[in-house]
């Protein structure tokens, strides 16, 4: 807008010029004025020229001689006083345009201190409400419970509106708007947006170790499952074996009995809710390894027992993630605690800054 305004005076001022510039001609030029009487008159004229004509009624016609270096002159003064106005024009217009945009730029900074201060005190606000979630999972997820606890996060906890917001326009209002020195107000700057920073980072840290704590569950489960079903297979290799060789004792029946009796009532659902494997620990792994544990040197018991193990151990792990979310929900709950604090404090100082509305932020330039 500088540039356009400057070339629009520039423009303006020469048309101004050339249109009043005195018309030149080559050689000498005359103008035949009229007479109304025997006395002479003269008409004026309103061009320049070397020479002026008189005519009486009798026609005579008398010529004055007009000095030339008189119309020379006037001529000079005549540019002179064009090329003054141009200039003093150019001049007032390139200031007028410097002080409109200086003016701009001082209600552009105080509106974005503004702004950054109002969404700081609505993040706090989001920010606060998340630390009652990490509370509720400390009170109801325990390790020896079955479940997947579900996170609940809060709205805009992300804090993407501030990757928007320019901190030096942050800097400028306190140093400007708010009187503060540059190092104080780079001090209170730093601290304003090191605290939203912070919580940002928790939230972004909070996600991670949820879905890593999901992830692993889910991992777990889906590795119990598949030994499961080579347990059901294993069995019905060892019902194989046994038909072939038609059994081998009472013990080898008992245990067949009964380990088939378990996989038939975990099939059915009647062992409890199969997708609750504390209870399947319970109700099937313990009980089928108690069954068959004395027929271990057959190389298919030995299999199923090594298998029903590692179903165990995947079980065990799953009460490790449990133990893992609520570290971290401790954790998360006492930083989230500590840097709403840290930020609310932030905002009372800045609050306290005798910051003042000048007339011309209150006007909207255009």
């Amino acid at each position: 807008m500088k540039y356009t305004l400057i070339c629009v005076l520039m423009m303006a001022v020469s048309a101004h010029a050339q249109k009043n510039l005195p018309k030149t001609t080559k050689g000498t030029s005359t103008k035949v004025v009229p007479l109304l009487t025997d006395t002479i008159r003269i008409k004026p004229v309103f061009q320049l020229s070397d020479t002026l004509q008189l005519v009486t009624r009798d026609s005579a016609a008398i010529n004055i001689r007009l000095d030339s270096g008189q119309l020379a002159d006037n001529k000079e003064k005549a540019v002179s006083n064009d090329i003054i106005l141009a200039l003093v024009s150019l001049f007032a217009g390139a200031m007028l345009t410097l002080l409109i945009d200086h003016y701009r730029g001082r209600r552009r900074t105080w509106e974005s201190g503004q702004r950054w201060i109002a969404e700081a005190k609505v993040y706090k606000i989001i920010a606060g409400a998340q630390s009652p979630i990490m509370q509720d999972i400390l009170d109801t997820e325990k390790p020896d419970i079955w479940g997947v606890y579900e996170l609940q996060v809060a709205t805009n906890l992300d804090g993407e509106i501030f990757n928007s917001m320019n901190n030096e326009e942050l800097l400028k209002h306190f140093n400007k708007d708010g009187n503060l020195p540059l190092d104080e107000a780079v001090r209170l700057t730093n601290r304003f947006t090191g605290t939203v920073s912070a919580l940002r980072h928790l939230y972004s840290q909070l996600l991670n170790g949820y879905e890593s704590y999901k992830e692993n569950i889910g991992k777990r489960s889906r590795e119990v499952n598949e030994k499961l079903q080579r347990i059901g297979a294993l069995l019905a290799n060892w019902e194989v074996a046994i038909q072939q060789r038609n059994f081998n004792g009472a013990i080898e029946q008992c245990a067949f009995r009964a380990a088939f009796d378990l996989h038939h009532a975990l099939a059915a659902g009647n062992l409890g809710d199969p997708s609750d494997l504390y209870n399947l620990e319970g109700q099937y792994l313990d009980p089928m390894t108690i069954a068959i544990v004395d027929m271990r040197t057959d190389q298919i018991i030995l299999d199923v027992l090594n298998t029903i193990s590692q179903c165990k151990h995947a079980i065990a792990g799953i009460r490790t993630e449990k133990e893992y979310l609520l570290e971290i929900a401790e954790k998360f709950r006492d930083r989230y605690d500590s840097n709403v604090k840290h930020l609310n404090e932030t905002i009372n100082i800045t609050e306290a800054l005798p910051i003042t509305r000048r007339w011309w932020q209150l006007w909207k330039w255009a």
